[in-house]
């Protein structure tokens, strides 16, 4: 008589690999931020004799937020978001670009967001003494 395993399906939730980091940003540069996530999963849904079971992996889509609020991939927009590579493109960098940038990702069972990275504009300073003017860029991080 042949015994069968049945391995029920065990896909984990998302867990990143590789999440936004902070930055500071000149006015008009170009920015990309990046965000990984992976799911593995194992056994696989099967009925296996004594096979060794394989790993199996889930879709994960993957979403950004700015400041709490859905990041829209338009072509009319300022930011446009990588489907291949999950990465958010901002073209040119301006104050409206400025705030907490997290990602979100999903699969069939559930979700997980990345810890918050924030994206200053370094603010730039001219000062004049006895007259000569002086340029600096002040960068700040929380």
């Amino acid at each position: 008589m042949m015994m069968m395993m049945l391995y029920t399906a065990s896909v984990p939730a998302p867990f990143f690999t590789v999440e936004p980091r902070s930055s500071v940003v000149r006015h008009g540069d170009a920015l990309s931020v990046s965000c990984t996530a992976s799911s593995t999963a194992s056994p696989p849904l099967a009925a296996e004799s004594h096979d060794a079971p394989h790993h199996r992996h889930d879709v994960i889509s993957i979403t950004w937020l700015h400041n709490g609020v859905t990041v829209v991939n338009q072509s009319t927009s300022s930011w446009s978001i990588s489907s291949v590579s999950s990465r958010l493109y901002i073209a040119s960098f301006s104050a409206v670009h400025e705030g907490l940038y997290q990602c979100v990702a999903n699969n069939s069972l559930g979700g997980v967001i990345s810890r918050p990275a924030t994206l200053h504009l370094a603010r730039q300073y001219i000062n004049v003494f006895s007259g000569c003017h002086f340029t600096y860029t002040l960068l700040t991080c929380i």
